[in-house]
């Protein structure tokens, strides 16, 4: 089991609530790693003022999240161990009782789940996607194909660790922010989970249990049912305004 998650429900003492997963490969250091040196870099970060910095974006957080995830990756880039040994990370922090903050690379999903609907607040980083395929080979990348698209055998496109895929696999964060107008919940699963479900097929299990313990054990049993045969790891917030 490679995946590890992580949920601080008072994340800085200000109420504010982190919730993180990361599906590691080639083992389960960076994984670790990322778990443990992220939400202190992240707690840094958001302390700095950045109202002197040049961006495309002034939300305060969405500079503190991008920062965050370069940063740790600057840091794992120096560790050898890292090389070949990366991870998945997906994050979400919501402030204030009602702003949502996602931030996430590699394929590990984050969804909103409304009364009606899911809302995919993250970004699938695989060389597979247009997007990312196009990033590799501009970048002189050379994809080879076993099952489906890979860099350096890599199937995800962006990742903390890997290093010896550099500069094809990078750490560079997709950020959503969003404001929780109504009776929201989260769930945040690795792929092992949407390698046989779809985001409608999760959000359903979601809205048909009251208890999030439960909604997250049928999401799990279904996962395996339909014989995923990878990690899985679900973290669900219910009724989060």
């Amino acid at each position: 089991m490679e995946d590890i998650s992580l949920v601080i429900e008072n994340f800085r003492g200000n109420g504010d609530l982190l919730m993180m997963i990361c599906d590691g490969h080639g083992g389960k250091a960076a994984a670790s790693f990322c778990i443990q040196y992220l939400p202190t870099i992240l707690t840094r970060e958001l302390a700095e003022d950045t109202s002197h910095v040049e961006t495309a974006s002034r939300d305060h957080t969405v500079i503190a999240l991008h920062n965050s995830f370069e940063m740790l990756a600057a840091i794992m880039r120096d560790i050898e161990e890292f090389a070949t040994c990366g991870t998945t990370c997906a994050l979400v922090l919501i402030t204030n009782g009602d702003v949502l903050y996602s931030a996430n690379v590699g394929d590990t999903r984050s969804l909103v789940i409304t009364p009606h609907g899911s809302l995919r607040v993250s970004t699938d980083h695989k060389v597979s996607e247009v997007d990312e395929y196009n990033r590799i080979i501009k970048s002189g990348g050379c994809i080879t194909y076993s099952g489906v698209p890979r860099i350096h055998g890599y199937a995800v496109s962006r990742a903390f660790g890997d290093c010896e895929a550099a500069p094809y696999i990078i750490a560079t964060p997709s950020i959503y922010k969003m404001q929780l107008l109504k009776s929201f919940s989260i769930v945040m699963c690795s792929d092992g989970v949407f390698d046989v479900l779809s985001d409608d097929d999760v959000a359903s299990v979601v809205r048909a249990c009251k208890d999030g313990d439960n909604a997250a054990r049928l999401i799990v049993e279904s996962a395996l049912m339909l014989n995923s045969s990878d990690n899985i790891s679900v973290l669900l917030a219910v009724n989060c305004k």
